[in-house]
């Protein structure tokens, strides 16, 4: 994947995370991640971390 793609993904991340009214870190639990993965994921700086991202998308997207 490139950069600026993760990195949009991150911001889709963040958007919808805010937009269902969840913090940073009620989305990391909901998904079983540390709040430090979903914070990296958010901002495109976690880039090994794709079974994290499918669960993060998974919790958003409900």
């Amino acid at each position: 994947m490139s950069a600026a793609f993760e990195s949009g993904m991150g911001d889709r991340v963040a958007e919808l995370r805010l937009r269902r009214g969840m913090t940073q870190e009620q989305l990391a639990e909901r998904a079983g991640l540390s709040v430090d993965v979903v914070r990296k994921l958010e901002q495109g700086r976690r880039k090994t971390a794709r079974l994290s991202s499918k669960t993060v998308w998974a919790e958003v997207a409900r």
